[in-house]
C-alpha cells in the first residue's frame, strides 16, 4: 500500500516538473512569436534584452500568481517565502529596465532604426513595438506587485493548515 503510495506521489513530481518544461517551451515560443516583427525587419534593436527580460517576466509572474498548486518548488513554506523575497528583488530590477525602456522610447525613439522603410511601414511597426513593450512591462509589474500578496496569502494558509 505504502508503495503504491510512494510511486503516484513521484509520479506526479515527475508530471509537475514536465509541466514546468513544457511551460517554459511556451515562454520561449511567446518570445518568439512578439518578436518575430522585429525580428524579420533585420532591425538594430538596443532594447532587445530588456524586452525579452518584460515578455518572460510577464509570462512567468502570471503563471505563478494563477498556476502556483502546480509549481515543483514552491511545496514548503521556505520556498514560497524564498519566491515572495526573489520577486521583490526582481520588482526592483524590472521597475529599473522598465524606466530604461520609458526613456529609450521617450527620448531616442524608434525612428533612428527605421532608415530606408516606407512611412506606413514604419508607424505601424513603431506602434506595435511600444504597445508590446507597455503590454509586457505593465504586466510584469502588476503581477510582481500582486505576487508577495498571493504567496502571503498562500503561506498563511498552508502554515495555518498545519
Amino acid at each position: 500500500m505504502k508503495l503504491k503510495g510512494l510511486k503516484a506521489e513521484l509520479q506526479q513530481r515527475r508530471n509537475e516538473w514536465i509541466l514546468e518544461l513544457i511551460l517554459w517551451v511556451i515562454t520561449a515560443l511567446i518570445v518568439l512569436m512578439v518578436l518575430m516583427p522585429v525580428w524579420t525587419m533585420h532591425l538594430k534593436y538596443p532594447i532587445i534584452v530588456e524586452n525579452i527580460f518584460g515578455i518572460v517576466l510577464a509570462f512567468q509572474v502570471t503563471r505563478l500568481l494563477f498556476l502556483h498548486p502546480y509549481v515543483p518548488y514552491m511545496k514548503s513554506v521556505r520556498s514560497k517565502v524564498g519566491v515572495l523575497l526573489f520577486g521583490l528583488l526582481v520588482l526592483v530590477f524590472a521597475l529599473r529596465y522598465f524606466s530604461g525602456v520609458v526613456y529609450f522610447i521617450k527620448d531616442v525613439g524608434f525612428y533612428p532604426m527605421f532608415s530606408g522603410m516606407e512611412a506606413e511601414a514604419v508607424w505601424a511597426l513603431e506602434r506595435y513595438m511600444k504597445s508590446q513593450l507597455i503590454l509586457s512591462y505593465t504586466a510584469a509589474l502588476l503581477g510582481l506587485i500582486l505576487l508577495p500578496i498571493v504567496l502571503i496569502r498562500v503561506i498563511w494558509k498552508q502554515y495555518n493548515h498545519r
